[in-house]
């Protein structure tokens, strides 16, 4: 299967953002854990465009922060130990912030190693403490052990939990080595975003042409569910959903977001909110003081 990690950090500060992925065939899989940051995935929809084409049933546990979920019958405010199990299909919001603050999301197509697929609205359950740390305590070694036997271990977890999950999931955990890298290379780029990487230098780094990075990216898409339409698309959500986690940043000024996220200036900034209809960086710092405190 395929495994990615990005660490993005912003200097001279302790506020830091770590994201460790797996995906395979009919599901992936994020442990997100950040530190003074706002991950609020409800309020960014209208931003960045890959959230919009999610279609997949999805499960999130909330393991350290406090977090949201809105639906068309309110919004239910989560904490360490809730689950919720959401259809994509619905856009219901949901948001996580924290310090620190760690969220394990998981989705699947019907069919997936995670069972069949939720419909309808939000679906809500609680674990405990003792649960959640040993569910902490696995996310710790996301990326350190391999791939498909921690897996096997979470399945296992989430089982015990009554959290779903079949025994015996039809996943297969071998894929072609320049799909991994190409996926592997994609977490590594996050923490590239204020240099600006091109797919020139994505290339030179894989040791491959952009033709072959451009097929290897419609290999991604095709096979592993990923969401963005091209290489372009996913470099653009990539910078604006790091630019509205950095909103979340109490004086933080809009050039130094600017800088951080890959934009060449504030003005570039702005223009990329209005682009996507998302209103101005100045007023989605606001909302998320307003939503978050």
């Amino acid at each position: 299967m395929l495994v990615q990690t990005a660490v993005l950090r912003v200097p001279d500060t302790q506020v830091t953002c770590r994201q460790d992925a797996l995906r395979g065939p009919g599901f992936a899989l994020s442990r997100i854990a950040s530190q003074g940051l706002v991950t609020d995935w409800g309020a960014m929809s209208r931003l960045v465009a890959y959230i919009g084409r999610q279609t997949r049933s999805q499960l999130s546990i909330v393991l350290a922060g406090r977090g949201y979920v809105g639906g068309r019958g309110g919004v239910t405010l989560l904490a360490e130990g809730d689950v919720v199990t959401l259809d994509q299909r619905r856009h219901d919001d949901e948001g996580y912030a924290g310090s620190p603050c760690e969220v394990l999301v998981i989705e699947w197509d019907e069919g997936g190693p995670f069972g069949a697929r939720h419909d309808g609205p939000p679906h809500l359950a609680r674990i405990g403490r003792a649960d959640v740390a040993h569910l902490r305590a696995l996310t710790a070694r996301l990326g350190t052990t391999p791939g498909a036997s921690w897996l096997g271990e979470l399945l296992a977890s989430l089982r015990a939990l009554g959290l779903g999950a079949p025994r015996h999931p039809d996943w297969s955990p071998e894929v072609p080595a320049r799909t991994a890298a190409m996926y592997r290379a994609i977490g590594e780029t996050r923490t590239l975003l204020p240099a600006r990487p091109s797919i020139t230098e994505l290339a030179d780094a894989l040791g491959v042409s952009e033709r072959h990075v451009r097929r290897g990216f419609d290999e991604l898409v095709a096979g592993y569910g990923l969401s963005s339409t091209s290489w372009r698309d996913l470099l653009s959500d990539m910078r604006l959903s790091w630019a509205h986690q950095l909103l979340s940043i109490p004086a933080l000024p809009v050039r130094r977001v600017a800088a951080l996220s890959g934009f060449r200036s504030s003005v570039a900034l702005v223009h990329a909110f209005s682009t996507r209809g998302a209103g101005t960086p100045g007023q989605t710092a606001r909302d998320h003081v307003q939503r978050w405190g």
